[in-house]
């Protein structure tokens, strides 16, 4: 089984964003994608191409899934195997693989009439120049516009156009939002492995926290942690699970020994696929800055954010859930380098428990989500 540990085994070294500076990295493959050769001898099937990190490629689904509706198409697509798990279940995508699965599968997928490059690596730049289709698109031009966008936006201290309206962009298209089940189509055995889960066994309210972030400008103190759900546990009537990679399992261990009270892990029990379900089961969610707060927006599940440096691309797509933000729109440097006192710590312990006690309170003692 594919666990959600794999996701986000830590890769930061040092006190440099390495991961973000990368991204930079994918316009020359882009540039490059647009002088592969091209052949007449392509299908009319089309290949997206979108390996990239778990947050930006949740933010891309509503789009994917515009594309399949309005194409009356069955895309192939391409993914990194974090993710592959859900972007399995959208409805209608055809053949999912990842960049190694790609190159390795022969002739398979080899002819497309069109092949669009949402994002870039090298592998995937490989079998574009290997492939034979009649057009590569690429967001080449999308991504610079959007890379000054970011830095005006800061500049202003304004909140940038979201990351979900540049991938409609990417497909020519305007945003929108669809319902979760319109996006996703589960399998009976989907359903059946969420429900055997024992830390989902409760009458209690579920609150999911997640405290991992691989930039350490992203992450809340583990002593604020505790202190906040001993709070909350006052409260009574609330089971607290969390949920991660390798990163929040160091974390839930710290503070799970620390606590008079029993707290539940699903850290390494589930990949994305069934963590998606996991949230359309629960209640709460308190995280930070990352893709599993993304994914519980995309599920419908009421969130906390906490948020370190900006900007800020990935808001969420309901009013009914609550930013703590310290930034200002601004942080820049915190997002690609270390510093000691940083904006997360501006954060206190106060104002997540009375975000938390706002947010009970206008749900009103919400019935619990089915997956059905």
């Amino acid at each position: 089984m594919f666990s959600y540990q794999h996701m986000t085994k830590p890769k930061l070294k040092g006190k440099v964003n390495y991961r973000y500076l990368r991204i930079s990295g994918e316009l020359p493959l882009m540039l490059a994608a647009h002088f592969s050769l091209r052949s007449k001898r392509g299908s009319r099937r089309t290949l997206i191409i979108n390996p990239c990190l778990i947050g930006d490629f949740i933010s891309s689904v509503h789009a994917l899934r515009h594309y399949i509706n309005t194409h009356s198409a069955s895309p192939d697509l391409v993914v990194s195997p974090a993710v592959k798990p859900l972007a399995e279940r959208i409805r209608g995508i055809g053949s999912v693989f990842t960049d190694a699965e790609l190159l390795a599968s022969g002739k398979l997928g080899r002819e497309y009439g069109t092949i669009i490059m949402m994002r870039a690596n090298s592998k995937a730049l490989s079998f574009v120049r290997r492939a034979r289709a009649r057009k590569v698109e690429t967001s080449l031009m999308l991504m610079i516009k959007y890379a000054l966008h970011l830095a005006d936006s800061m500049a202003r201290r304004k909140t940038p156009k979201q990351w979900r309206e540049v991938n409609f962009e990417m497909i020519h298209a305007s945003n929108r939002s669809l319902s979760f089940n319109n996006v996703f189509s589960f399998t009976e055995k989907d359903h059946a492995d969420v429900r055997k889960l024992d830390a989902l066994k409760t009458r209690d309210r579920i609150i999911l926290v997640h405290t991992e972030s691989e930039w350490v400008m992203n992450r809340w103190d583990n002593r604020k942690w505790r202190l906040l759900l001993a709070r909350i546990n006052k409260l009574d009537g609330f089971r607290i699970v969390f949920i991660g990679g390798l990163g929040a399992k160091r974390d839930y261990e710290i503070i799970r020994r620390s606590m008079d009270f029993p707290v539940y892990s699903l850290i390494g029990a589930v990949n994305l696929r069934e963590l998606a379900l996991v949230m359309r089961r629960s209640d709460y969610f308190i995280g930070v800055d990352s893709g599993p707060r993304n994914l519980a927006h995309l599920a419908g599940l009421r969130t906390i954010g906490l948020l370190g440096p900006g900007p800020h691309m990935f808001m969420p797509l309901s009013d009914k859930d609550i930013v703590l933000d310290k930034s200002d729109g601004r942080g820049l440097y915190e997002r690609f380098f270390y510093r000691k006192d940083g904006l997360m710590n501006k954060i206190s312990v106060n104002d997540v428990y009375n975000a938390f006690l706002r947010l009970h309170s206008a749900a009103q003692r919400p019935v619990r989500r089915k997956i059905r």
